[in-house]
């Protein structure tokens, strides 16, 4: 007994540090990442059994990695030897080998608590006979910070035998901790972003009704947090999304029932944060579409603005240089949305902004001669576009509202333009019209 006392005190005490200048320090890595901690334990180990004479003695070595899913959670492999000094059957001999896993809880100055909880699978050898005992294991593991990343460790432990008839045990495992601090290398996160579509129409009518949002990730593991965000022209936030590691395979927008300009642009930014801490970001852009409102039976069609020079019917040609191919692309959009709906008629309203508003007399002269007359060419210039976009001039019709119509106050000055404007209306027919 005194002998096999002298063997564990012995093994115990080689793994005991002598120095403080021994802590492990890894090489740089590319990237600053997650911490790690690697840690190797010896222990020495004394108990009884209840119900049962004789002591217990143990000693035992153990590889635990703390950190690797979340900060201060453990988890490792141990192994050892047992012994149980029973008067009744003799020196029984027991090699095991176990799992464990805890959760280190810090306490302020040099000392930590960590529960742990674990199995152990032991072979128990009295002479020629050889017997296996899994256990279930609780300890709760305190220790001691010595120096650098050397500690001293006291667990009280319970075991539980299972598929036995041995009684539950009782131990205290005296020991050491070395620790080595790992610095796993994060890869670059390389976010990118892709919206599903050109166009966004929120108004239910089937069609660009939703904005998909699809996120991409060179690295997902290396994902600590991310956010996407969507932004007006303004620089308001629409709408937002986050979470932290995984990233939906697609984020769907509805609008969230917002007022929404046509021919407005939203900008949608993604943007993630690694294990290291650095962050990256991407943008995407989408524009608004044209947008159907149902008024009755028939509909008014919201359109980017379609835009003249002033006292002009032009679409393109001289003086229409900074918006002429705006002005095709809104026509283009139009003739597409029309064929989706071959059983309705499309009126044309021109309109104009009067120069003459503060005064009655001349604002009427004005309208009659002038507005009217230039509201109508203005339809009437829409309508030849469409019909070279292919749509049937029988389907179409133009009417000229003059200045009758603002959009805008005509005092404002710096906004009145919105009133050189075209308006769209969808108006349902008895039977489709053949082109």
């Amino acid at each position: 007994m005194k002998r096999l006392m002298g063997a564990v005190l012995a093994l115990f005490c080689v793994s005991w540090p002598l120095h403080a200048d021994t802590e492990v320090k890894s090489l740089p890595p590319i990237y600053s990442g997650k911490l790690l901690i690697a840690s190797i334990s010896w222990e020495g180990e004394g108990g009884v059994i209840p119900a049962e004479s004789g002591l217990l003695w143990a000693s035992r070595a153990g590889l635990h990695v703390e950190g690797f899913a979340l900060a201060n959670l453990l988890a490792g492999f141990r192994f050892g030897y047992r012994w149980h000094d029973n008067p009744a059957s003799g020196i029984v001999s027991m090699p095991h080998a176990g799992f464990v896993t805890g959760y280190r809880i810090a306490i302020p100055s040099l000392f930590s608590v960590t529960p742990e909880a674990g199995f152990d699978y032991s072979a128990a050898i009295r002479g020629r006979d050889l017997a296996f005992h899994p256990e279930i294991t609780a300890a709760l593991r305190l220790s001691c910070s010595l120096v650098g990343r050397y500690y001293l460790t006291l667990s009280p432990t319970a075991a539980f035998p299972l598929m036995s008839d041995e009684k539950p045990r009782i131990s205290v495992f005296l020991g050491s901790r070395k620790e080595i601090a790992v610095k796993g290398t994060v890869q670059s996160v390389r976010p990118s972003i892709q919206v599903g579509a050109r166009y966004f129409s929120p108004d239910g009518d089937g069609s660009d009704d939703t904005l998909d949002i699809l996120c991409e990730t060179a690295s997902p593991r290396s994902i600590r947090s991310w956010a996407v965000e969507i932004r007006d022209q303004q620089g308001n936030s629409r709408a937002t999304y986050s979470g932290t590691k995984r990233i939906p395979a697609r984020i769907r927008w509805d609008g969230n029932g917002q007022e929404h300009e046509p021919g407005e642009r939203y900008t949608v930014f993604f943007s993630t944060i690694d294990h290291a801490g650095r962050t990256s970001g991407v943008q995407d852009t989408v524009m608004v579409d044209i947008l159907l409102i149902e008024d009755g039976d028939r509909f008014k069609i919201r359109v980017p603005a379609i835009r003249f020079p002033p006292w002009s019917a032009r679409l393109d040609g001289k003086g229409t240089e900074l918006f002429a191919e705006h002005n095709r692309t809104v026509v283009r959009r139009i003739a597409q949305l029309f064929n989706r709906f071959p059983e309705y008629h499309l009126i044309i309203e021109g309109h104009a902004n009067s120069e003459q508003w503060n005064d009655p007399a001349a604002y009427a002269k004005e309208q009659k001669d002038i507005l009217i007359p230039l509201s109508l060419q203005r339809a009437e210039s829409v309508r030849n576009a469409l019909a070279r976009e292919g749509i049937a001039a029988s389907r179409m019709s133009v009417r000229g509202e003059g200045s009758g119509r603002p959009v805008v106050p005509f005092e404002n000055r710096e906004q009145a333009v919105q009133n050189r404007r075209v308006d769209f209306i969808l108006e349902k027919r008895t039977s489709p019209q053949r082109e």
